[in-house]
């Protein structure tokens, strides 16, 4: 779900656009515009552009209002609403994002992301998707008010001088160093991070390379920002303030069609590009951020490394809750992490554990870089290293580590973002999660394999039903892929009609028009997606694939099988499993395995082994169905089964697909699934 937190004075919010004093200054066309788009109030502006596009995301957004006064009945998108007053904007949000936290512990469900926005903010284009990268990056997505030395900004990242091309830096920034000032009228973060945004207290030093900035309310929001360390992407996103005393807002749109939707100005006159727009967040990032690095000294004995994240980096009861399961003799800790983290998290690890401080008998160098060159040398010789996703330090680790020959199973683990002293046993590996096989329903059901397509490079989910079902995916997966809804000519049951592999993904010709394109919208880039003439429609249930060799059903259209080779990129060979010819119904494959049904005889499984070169095994899902293809989705590292498995169906599946490393006990296991199902 979404926060949508709408905060401040209400009295444009439902007001028609035209009684608004900076309406005079917008040009007839503007207003014409805006007309026929329905725009009519800033409110219904926030409906067009912000609470749709999210809902077509596949998002659940929830419209909050915190003003100072509601005057008469609200419009039935607004979830709940408050009143209060406040002396300033900090306190302001300080007491919503209270009463917001309270809503969340009364339904006990938290929000994902929250979008910030002012009740006088008119929003003129639609907000990007929260799946792109730039959330992925630990950022604050936000417009700028100024900013100078950086490459590749337009008018639609800032909030001022929109037709401009210095990016609006004249009489506001001054230095040799690039760098911005950051808006304050809108924000989208994820949850964690939105709230450090408004609640926590800055502790680190502004850094020194920072332009001047010119004395403004937007400066002391951004001092903050550079204190607390938390990162911003520019965000391209039009609007405008319309309850702002200054009309210089309109005079200045109407100069280059900015609210009709004239095309986006370049700002090529911000000076000596120091940075570039994709690079941004990395001007306020610490300079080090990684979680706990465990490495070993010489003779065996074990240490590790933290620097601490505020992204990234659990808590200390959750780091030493996973330090402890190791076998280590003693543990080393590198970084600046503050004295309370410091203490927690020696209180917690059970073995020795010593920081490179004079208190731990370390004689410090003159110079910080020496520290640091120390604390990559102590972790690229060690025996064993866990480094954080997403830190240069740890990837300078590894790649050391690298040449000096240790093997990559010692050096590929990080501390999760998200992790927790109950999630503590999740390993996460430096480019993939190695995940359990995960549990899920679709609205009572447990045919998952209905309801979704899983894939190395994407994952749809059905559209509608239940939201918790995608937020089973959402929650292991969208960190690494993205987990599209869809829908496939008006049905759910897409994981069904369609098949997929890190290639492209192949749809039925009941297809409309809008789906295709919203798939080749919300799909990475260079995933090929293909509309297939073929009376047998259900793809899913006639093809089964990964993403190197394909088996299809006997009587596919010889003009489908060139389709399947060229769009997939496999090997196609028709075959049948178990004398069943609906081979995606009874089977599904990785690049690390296949299950098949469970009475396929022996002979047959390994001559399909041979044929598409990866390890079989038979069996069984939701206690004792054979229809595997509906029952359970997986890739090479994650898998999602009924909620009706059994523990000895998942361990057999996690074992073929080689989820977890502990699979001495599979051939027990299945003979005595399989020994069941035959009685």
């Amino acid at each position: 779900m979404v926060a949508v937190v709408v905060v401040g004075q209400s009295r444009l919010l439902l007001r028609l656009i035209t009684k608004a004093r900076m309406a005079r200054e917008l040009s007839s066309r503007a207003l014409d515009v805006l007309k026929l788009r329905g725009v009519s109030t800033v409110f219904r502006s926030h409906v067009l552009h912000v609470l749709q596009p999210l809902r077509l995301d596949g998002f659940i957004p929830e419209y909050l209002l915190c003003v100072d006064r509601i005057e008469g009945q609200l419009p039935p998108e607004v979830a709940q609403a408050w009143t209060f007053a406040a002396a300033n904007q900090l306190r302001r949000m300080k007491a919503c994002l209270k009463r917001v936290q309270e809503r969340e512990a009364l339904r006990n469900q938290s929000y994902s992301f929250f979008v910030r926005l002012r009740p006088d903010f008119l929003v003129l284009t639609d907000i990007p998707s929260l799946r792109t990268s730039a959330l992925n990056k630990g950022c604050v997505l936000a417009r700028l008010r100024a900013a100078i030395n950086i490459a590749g900004l337009t008018n639609e990242h800032l909030s001022y001088c929109y037709c401009g091309k210095g990016c609006c830096s004249k009489n506001t920034l001054k230095g040799r160093g690039a760098g911005f000032i950051v808006d304050d009228m809108l924000a989208v973060a994820a949850r964690d991070l939105f709230m450090r945004l408004w609640q926590s207290r800055a502790k680190e030093p502004q850094p020194g390379s920072w332009p001047v900035m010119a004395p403004m309310a937007e400066t002391g929001f951004t001092t903050s920002m550079l204190q607390k360390r938390i990162p911003v992407c520019p965000l391209a996103f039009r609007g405008l303030p319309l309850g702002s005393s200054n009309n210089g807002h309109a005079v200045e749109a109407a100069k280059c069609g900015y609210v009709e939707g004239d095309a986006a100005v370049p700002q090529t006159s911000c000076g000596p590009p120091k940075a570039v727009v994709d690079q941004v967040h990395l001007l306020i990032a610490s300079e080090r951020c990684a979680a706990a690095d465990a490495h070993a000294a010489a003779h065996a004995v074990i240490s590790s490394a933290w620097e601490p994240c505020q992204v990234t980096t659990p808590s200390a009861t959750a780091a030493a809750s996973r330090i402890n399961r190791r076998q280590l003799e003693q543990v080393f800790v590198a970084g600046d992490a503050d004295e309370g983290f410091r203490a927690d998290l020696r209180s917690g690890v059970k073995v020795a554990l010593y920081f490179f401080s004079q208190d731990d008998g370390a004689e410090l160098p003159e110079l910080r870089g020496q520290e640091e060159l120390v604390e990559l040398q102590l972790a690229s010789q060690a025996e064993y290293f866990i480094g954080s996703a997403g830190s240069a330090f740890s990837a300078a680790v590894r790649r050391q580590r690298q040449r000096l020959g240790h093997p990559p199973s010692t050096s590929d683990e990080v501390f999760c973002a998200n992790l927790t002293a109950e999630t503590s046993r999740k390993r996460c590996a430096a480019e993939l999660l190695a995940f359990m096989a995960v549990r899920a329903s679709f609205e009572n059901s447990n045919e998952v394999g209905v309801f979704a397509r899983l894939t190395n490079a994407y994952c749809l989910v059905a559209l509608g039903g239940s939201e918790n079902f995608y937020s089973v995916f959402e929650a292991e997966l969208s960190k690494h892929i993205p987990v599209v809804h869809a829908t496939i000519g008006g049905t759910r049951i897409c994981g069904r009609v369609t098949v997929g592999n890190r290639h492209g993904l192949l749809v039925p010709s009941i297809t409309t028009d809008q789906e295709l394109a919203h798939l080749r919208n919300h799909l990475p880039e260079g995933i090929r997606v293909q509309k297939v003439e073929e009376r047998l429609s259900a793809l899913g249930n006639c093809i089964a694939c990964n993403d190197y060799v394909a088996l299809v059903h006997t009587d596919l259209d010889r003009e489908t099988e060139e389709v399947i080779a060229d769009t997939l990129k496999v090997d196609v060979f028709r075959a049948t499993v178990a004398q069943n010819v609906l081979v995606g119904s009874y089977c599904v494959l990785t690049n690390q395995g296949g299950l098949v049904h469970a009475r396929t005889p022996m002979q047959d499984m390994e001559e399909l082994s041979q044929l598409i070169q990866v390890p079989l095994t038979a069996g069984t899902v939701n206690r004792g169905s054979d229809i595997i293809g509906a029952g359970v989705v997986a890739n090479d590292w994650a898998a999602f089964c009924g909620m009706d498995t059994t523990a000895t169906e998942v361990a057999v599946l996690e074992s073929i697909f080689k989820l977890q490393s502990a699979g001495a006990g599979l051939p027990g296991m299945q003979s005595a699934l399989i020994d069941t199902i035959m009685s």
